[in-house]
């Protein structure tokens, strides 16, 4: 053992000493830093989520959201600050502020301004506000395209604005072959727009008037038709002296149906269900706020869920389901049915009762858990947990199921190769399946050879139904044998149950023999569907002619007065009649469907309207205006000020008296801004809105003024 003297022990205590001092610097010049990533000032654009996350190594985090973990997720704006704790319990934080911002949209000079070019001719599309990128349809990053379109077609912009914003646009554009023929430009016009949203929607195409003939590439040649299926629709029009114009046109096809798919409708309190929106859609909404097409929902009650959708035709889509919560015991979902519908006279239902209990009884007599059923009616279980507690459940099982018919034009369906042929099956089914591949109730066939066409439907029950149609192709055909001699007067749609149509053949011919059995020349067809007529021509050849006469009464017309009640004499209204109308005529002699109407006494207002099927409808309003001081006398006695008038930006309204409520309105009386000032004056901003003329409707004290105002 080595014995230390007392200076060696002194100096050895001394080296220690200075050892813990080192090691206390050591540690304390590598003590934790705690920040969160990003912080400061963050813009998150409106649609996005941003991740915050902490730094990492702290045992506890606490977020002023009331989140735990160490990486958190928003959406909206706030102030979000983190406060961690070490192993030591010492805490620190840090803060960081979100700010939500809309993309900026762009907007655009395009010529020619119709977006109708000339075959050969340039479409110039121009970006007049400022973005950070730009991304076109064809690659470009300029702020500006020039195209030489052969067909008609769409481009798509993509832009990201200052704050890194991504906002896009689809600019649609029809190219004609504007040839040399005078009158030949924009020959075919389409009605509301060029885009089905959905299996339901409906394009009018309207060919220019003036021509002599009219010839489409489904072989119709009428100057009016209806169109229901997308495609591209090819129109040629001679005038009186033979010359030609041609002209296309692309009717592009929404998305379709948007549903909400969910494992169950019905859960237990405290569980969660994952709602589902169907595939397809460029943009979704959830009434929850969420912006995905997945979403968790944890509901305390029964609540309703709504999602609104966007396809990338912009076509917008609803849809809603409702959720509903059962606080759960042994009794509840006691019985479940493979489907609630009998489809058929030898289809077949299984009942089965929930598993876990000790005897089931059935209202058939039968003590199986699990039953097969044939017939419709209710059925009641009734079952005992092992401790003889009772339960009790009833099942309604209704009688479904429709037949499905085809219809064909010609009927019967033989044709000569090349020729068209159109299958209509009935309508209403929820979804339809050709071997021809066709989606919908209807198809044009061009065969070249015989074929049978099988369609499959599916109805709201989840019933099936099938039906087959042969399509006869002859080996020889004479197509200038038998001639088209059915006319029609004065339209080929029945408006209504008491309506009727004149059908006429032609005079010449022989042997005239109707489908509906008459032996005249000319019928009166009172019921939708195929009218076929056969006859001998002179030579002795028999022929047969046919015609589809449709159904379609006359949709609903209403006039709708804007601004509303009350109205006072010498005040300006606008009065608008339903949508969905091809033509209008008002008893003021107007033809638009939006009137602007001055109150200077009581004042009846009619409106006829035509729709696409030619049926007509009329609808009337009466306007009684109070005997009340006029707007122009009010302006004057509470000096109202509406200033700048025409307005760019900002518009100052100010008055002697409170001002209650300013709402900025189209002139079809749609309230676009609203605002509830404190005093008699208010400001508001209208660059978001497009040039045009509108309304500032203006609530005081003494009474409502309405002025007109230009936004350039």
């Amino acid at each position: 053992m080595i014995k230390l003297s007392i200076m060696q022990t002194s100096i050895f205590r001394k080296i220690g000493l200075l050892l813990i001092v080192a090691a206390a610097s050591f540690t304390s010049s590598f003590a934790q830093t705690f920040k969160i990533s990003p912080n400061g000032t963050v813009n998150l654009c409106s649609g996005q989520t941003l991740a915050i996350e902490a730094s990492s190594g702290f045992v506890k985090y606490s977020w002023s959201n009331r989140a735990t973990t160490r990486v958190i997720k928003v959406t909206t704006s706030g102030t979000y600050i983190c406060t961690a704790s070490d192993k030591s319990g010492k805490t620190y934080s840090d803060t960081v502020r979100v700010n939500v911002v809309k993309a900026v949209q762009p907007k655009l000079s395009i010529k020619p301004t119709n977006q109708v070019v000339c075959l050969g001719d340039s479409l110039t599309i121009e970006v007049v506000n400022k973005f950070k990128a730009y991304e076109w349809s064809d690659k470009s990053t300029k702020s500006s395209i020039a195209l030489k379109p052969k067909t008609s077609g769409y481009v798509t912009l993509l832009v990201t604005d200052s704050n890194g914003c991504k906002s896009d646009k689809r600019i649609q554009y029809t190219v004609q072959n504007c040839g040399s023929t005078s009158g030949c430009d924009s020959l075919i016009g389409a009605w509301p727009d060029s885009i089905l949203c959905g299996s339901k929607d409906s394009v009018i195409l309207e060919a220019k008037s003036g021509f002599a003939n009219y010839l489409w590439n489904d072989g119709s040649t009428a100057r009016i038709k209806v169109i229901k299926y997308p495609g591209t629709y090819t129109l040629k029009a001679k005038d009186k002296n033979g010359n030609a114009c041609y002209d296309t046109i692309v009717i592009t096809g929404g998305s379709g149906r948007l549903t909400i798919t969910a494992k169950s409708k019905e859960i237990c309190k405290g569980d969660s269900v994952q709602l589902v929106a169907s595939e397809g859609f460029k943009k979704y909404a959830w009434n929850t706020g969420s912006k995905d097409r997945k979403i968790y929902v944890k509901p305390s009650s029964t609540t309703g869920y709504v999602v609104e959708a966007i396809d990338s035709f912009g076509c917008e889509y609803r849809e809603d389901i409702k959720i509903t919560v059962k606080s759960c015991d042994d009794c509840d979902d006691l019985l479940g049915a493979s489907k609630k519908v009998l489809c058929s006279e030898k289809d077949t239902v299984v009942l089965e009762g929930k598993s876990g209990f000790k005897t089931y009884k059935w209202s058939t007599g039968s003590s199986d858990r699990v039953i097969k059923v044939t017939q419709k009616g209710w059925y009641v279980l009734t079952a005992k947990t092992q401790w003889g507690k009772e339960c009790k459940d009833s099942i309604y099982i209704g009688k479904g199921g429709k037949a499905l018919k085809a219809y064909t034009n010609p009927n019967p369906a033989i044709v000569c190769p090349g020729d068209k042929v159109v299958i209509e099956v009935t309508d209403g089914f929820k979804s339809y399946w050709w071997n021809t591949g066709h989606r919908y109730n209807r198809a044009v066939l061009n065969l070249k050879e015989t074929k049978t066409v099988i369609i499959e439907a599916e109805d709201s029950n989840g019933c099936g139904a099938r039906v087959e149609v042969k399509i006869i192709v002859k080996d020889t055909c004479n197509k200038d044998k038998c001639p088209s001699i059915i006319t029609y007067w004065p339209k080929k749609t029945l408006c209504g149950d008491k309506d009727s149509i004149s059908l006429e053949a032609k005079s010449g011919y022989k042997n005239y023999v109707w489908s509906t059995r008459e032996t005249g020349r000319a019928i009166w067809a009172k019921k939708k569907g195929w009218y076929y007529l056969d006859f001998k021509d002179s030579s002795g050849n028999t022929c047969r002619d046919s015609i589809y006469i449709g159904s379609g009464s006359s949709k609903s017309l209403k006039i709708e007065i804007r601004p509303g009640k009350p109205w006072c004499i010498g005040d300006t209204v606008y009065a608008t009649a339903s949508k969905g109308f091809k033509s209008y005529a008002w008893n003021t002699r107007s033809t638009d469907r939006i009137i602007e109407v001055v109150l200077n006494e009581r004042k009846k207002l009619v409106v006829e309207a035509l729709d696409s099927n030619g049926c007509e409808a009329r609808a009337e309003y009466i306007i009684y205006p109070d005997s009340c001081n006029s707007s122009i006398d009010l302006i004057s006695k509470i000096n109202l000020s509406i200033t700048p008038n025409p307005v760019q930006n900002v518009l100052s309204i100010s008055a002697d008296l409170p001002i209650n409520q300013v709402s900025v309105m189209t002139v079809s009386g749609k309230t676009i801004i609203m605002s509830r000032p404190i005093g008699k004056t208010v400001s508001l901003n209208l660059f978001e809105l497009p040039a045009g003329i509108y309304l500032i409707h203006v609530e005081t004290p003494q009474g409502q003024i309405h002025q007109k105002i230009v936004k350039e």
